[in-house]
């Protein structure tokens, strides 16, 4: 997939259990643009992800500046559906 790299996260996880991470109703510049990411961390660690959204979907919407992304966080155990976080972020660039 030809993607753009836009955003860098890190991510922490505090239990016991293995956390998985994604993001719902993504947003650049008030257009959809789902990045389909999501990336696990394991128990009591942390890491770096990269989350990339397609050039061709940029190119669709006219996004040539990226000026706001909009989405929310989710994180999850990685076997059961309840959520864990489930927080709506917004960063202006």
């Amino acid at each position: 997939m030809d993607g753009l790299s836009i955003l860098k996260v890190y991510l922490e996880n505090n239990t016991d259990k293995n956390v998985l991470f994604s993001l719902d109703y993504s947003s650049i510049n008030g257009y959809m643009a789902d990045p389909y990411w999501a990336t696990s961390v394991l128990p009591y660690s942390s890491k770096y992800s990269t989350i990339s959204w397609s050039q061709r979907t940029l190119e669709e919407n006219l996004i040539f500046e990226v000026e706001d992304i909009e989405f929310e966080l989710k994180a999850y155990d990685y076997w059961l559906s309840p959520n864990i976080v489930q927080k709506k972020i917004k960063i202006e660039l």
